[in-house]
């Protein structure tokens, strides 16, 4: 009986063995569906350098040299747009002396015709003389070409100690490099016996309308070209009153 029951069970294992091996088959060749979240199978790890990221060119926004100040000779220059109460010696002359017998007022000139400045120095044999900061002059603008400097042709005794300012930019840019790099002061010098006239044409101004020579601070004046030459005009007295006069 009990090799009966011993036999019996041995079959059984058997039967169980194979029919667990064989059950992918019994079952149509299927494949057993995997749970989800587990994956069916594990990939490789691939290591990689990682790309440098593209740098992109930030262009920079050009930069703006400053502009140039392009001085206005009308504007800047001519004497009506000086205030009153400015020394005279600023846009025309030099007073050497206080109020006396021989005072005359400052005569600025109107320099913003500068065909006409340039005309009116060679008829009346100015010099463009150049004064340095220790106020000698130096050298002088070449009245030939007025773009040239050259050494002071010769003394200066013969010329008037009223002395009449021009700005450094004057003569054009090449010059005026020139001129502020040896920070020199580029001066109208008139001769002697010439501005003894222009002086008499103040004078006789002055008392044509009524005023004293000691009741004018100064004056403005321009040249004009005529068919025979230049000539000195008087535009304006600026009284110590603090009056204007047009003439």
């Amino acid at each position: 009986m009990g090799k009966k029951y011993m036999f019996a069970g041995i079959l059984i294992s058997v039967f169980l063995h194979t029919a667990f091996f064989t059950m992918p088959n019994m079952l149509g060749g299927k494949k057993i569906a995997i749970p989800k979240g587990i994956p069916e199978e594990i990939c490789t790890i691939e290591a990689r350098i990682p790309e440098e990221p593209i740098k992109k060119e930030i262009k920079k926004a050009p930069v703006k040299e400053p502009e140039k100040k392009i001085e206005n000779m009308k504007e800047v220059f001519k004497p009506d747009s000086v205030e009153i109460d400015a020394a005279p010696e600023e846009e025309g002359n030099i007073k050497i002396e206080e109020p006396t017998d021989e005072y005359m007022p400052a005569l600025r000139m109107d320099i913003s015709d500068r065909e006409t400045i340039m005309g009116a120095v060679k008829y009346f044999g100015m010099k463009i003389a150049l004064q340095n900061k220790m106020d000698n002059f130096v050298d002088e603008v070449s009245v030939k070409w007025f773009n040239k400097i050259i050494p002071i042709q010769e003394g200066l005794s013969e010329y008037s100690n009223r002395i009449r300012r021009l700005p450094e930019n004057y003569f054009g840019e090449k010059l005026e490099k020139i001129i502020r790099m040896r920070k020199l002061k580029p001066c109208i010098l008139v001769p002697a016996e010439t501005d003894r006239k222009f002086a008499e044409t103040q004078r006789q101004v002055i008392e044509k309308h009524g005023y004293r020579l000691d009741e004018v601070q100064s004056m403005t004046g321009k040249f004009v070209r005529g068919s025979k030459g230049y000539s000195l005009e008087i535009e304006k007295l600026y009284l110590n009153s603090g009056r204007e006069d047009f003439l």
